[in-house]
């Protein structure tokens, strides 16, 4: 053996990348190899089947419960009855491994899940506070019925054992009919040094009908970075915003909540520099962007979906101008409308004048605005994507379209704008835009030193519903400018006749 073998540091960044069947032949093969290989073995569990295993006097599979499910493992465990105190010993012993765990509790016995009966019975009446001491990342779903009411006190019993003050990664989810007491859920409050986050508030429903919120006091949480929140409202949303460490937010916010709060007098968002947020109507969107301080954003996805409304084309204009109003560090920008159902009868227009806020957004990266089908159309003329082109030479990625349908046409936008969008653009991966293709230039544009301008990144792009007359020679032509181009996608709804010539145009890429 190579005297490196021998440093349990080297050894244990080998094993690493080793999958766990051949941990457990390495971990056999000598006792050097057989600490560092178990430690990593234990050290992350989807469930508590495992552990289960090694207790064959106290566990009992499905089919001795006259279950007929099978798994192709074996069927999973249930603890029947109290550990001893050696058995107890064995769980303990194994649970100071653990560094990551993920638990599904079920009321009945499922593939991969736990009963809360069998959780129960691992509740040691005095050692609690000893079961997973070492525990980092912990993922827990909980369902219950109101049949399994009973049930719920062991799953927040040991809960309560898992959350400790080292816990840097919680996944909570309690599904179903809880019915808690107000300070059921007080031992998450020693989690604060949680680092990430990720829940729904749905709240649970205490003995009088009143609601108990898992998290209610969420600005305690001051080491937080990453949260994923679902099913929130502006009031969690104000507490996140105290938060002077986080840096990554994914929110749902409720329609059923209140307006948006008075706007704080410090900065809200301190740090914040990934945000995803889904709105379900466009006046929230709005209330959330002219109330929140985002100074410091580098990523923004906003996802709504208005069904109740026949035309919002002015609170679209002002939630696209509002955005670049927030951060000059902008990278990231996805406005997805995809499906909302506007009927407003005459198009609303996205011209280059509403987009020119963005000129100052120099590191953009992405640009993707999905709208709602049937209902907007741009009217870029080829000189305005060329300045924004210019404006973004980071650019990677640039959608602008209508879902399912494509724009109305005509369109404003021809080959010469797509050239200018190439050429400034050289970090260019993939763009949507509808442009005119039934006039071909006769040759590209070239650089300084005389060399044809090209992109060597491009391997597919979308031209919605544009128009076209020659596949053949569209097709010479965006080989020409676009070596590496594979396939060229279309909308749903458009003529068939330049659909078909589209279909042709692969045709002729994959031939080449």
């Amino acid at each position: 053996m190579h005297r490196c073998l021998l440093l349990d540091e080297i050894l244990v960044q080998i094993l690493h990348w080793v999958e766990r069947s051949t941990l457990c032949a390495i971990a056999r093969t000598c006792h050097a190899f057989n600490e560092p290989a178990t430690a990593l073995i234990w050290s992350r569990l989807i469930d508590l089947w495992p552990i289960f295993r090694l207790l064959p006097a106290a566990a009992t599979t499905w089919s001795e419960l006259g279950s007929d499910k099978v798994d192709h493992d074996g069927p999973p465990l249930c603890i029947t009855r109290p550990l001893t105190p050696e058995e107890w010993f064995t769980v303990k012993k194994l649970s100071e491994r653990v560094r990551v765990l993920r638990l599904i509790v079920t009321p009945t016995p499922t593939p991969y899940t736990v009963t809360p009966k069998s959780l129960s019975f691992l509740l040691h009446p005095t050692e609690q506070d000893y079961l997973f001491p070492n525990l980092q990342t912990l993922s827990m779903q909980a369902q219950v019925t109101p049949e399994s009411r009973n049930c719920q006190d062991y799953i927040l019993a040991f809960l309560r054992t898992l959350v400790r003050p080292h816990l840097v990664s919680l996944d909570l989810y309690l599904d179903g009919k809880f019915y808690a007491s107000p300070n059921a859920l007080d031992a998450l409050t020693s989690s604060t040094n949680v680092q990430s986050l990720r829940t729904r508030e749905t709240p649970l429903a205490a003995e009088d009908g009143s609601d108990v919120f898992v998290f209610p006091v969420i600005s305690e949480f001051q080491s937080l970075v990453t949260a994923t929140i679902g099913e929130g409202s502006w009031k969690l949303l104000t507490s996140l915003a105290q938060l002077k460490k986080l840096r990554e937010l994914s929110f749902d916010l409720c329609s059923s909540t209140s307006v948006a709060p008075i706007p704080p007098t410090c900065d809200s968002f301190p740090e914040l520099r990934t945000l995803c947020i889904y709105f379900e109507t466009l006046d929230m969107s709005l209330s959330f962007l002219r109330w929140a301080l985002l100074r410091k954003l580098m990523s923004i996805r906003i996802i709504s979906t208005d069904f109740g409304r026949t035309d919002y084309s002015i609170d679209l204009q002002e939630l696209l101008a509002l955005i670049p109003f927030h951060s000059s560090l902008l990278e990231h920008i996805e406005v997805d409308l995809s499906f909302s159902r506007p009927h407003q009868p005459v198009p609303w227009v996205l011209s280059g004048s509403i987009l020119a806020p963005y000129l100052t957004l120099h590191n953009l990266r992405v640009l993707d605005l999905t709208l709602a089908p049937r209902s907007y159309s741009p009217m870029f003329t080829d000189d305005e994507l060329e300045q924004m082109a210019e404006a973004w030479p980071l650019l990677e990625r640039l959608c602008v379209k209508a879902y399912d349908t494509g724009w109305t046409l005509p369109t404003k936008l021809t080959f010469g704008g797509i050239m200018g969008l190439i050429k400034h653009c050289p970090s260019l991966v993939t763009f949507a835009l509808v442009f005119d293709a039934t006039k071909i230039p006769k040759t590209t544009i070239s650089n300084v030193d005389g060399s044809t301008v090209e992109n060597r990144r491009i391997q597919s792009l979308d031209v919605g519903n544009s128009p076209i007359s020659s596949a053949r020679q569209v097709a010479v032509y965006l080989r020409l400018v676009m070596p590496a181009l594979r396939e060229v996608s279309t909308c749903v709804r458009m003529n068939q006749m330049h659909k078909l010539m589209w279909q042709m145009v692969n045709t002729h890429l994959s031939a080449s």
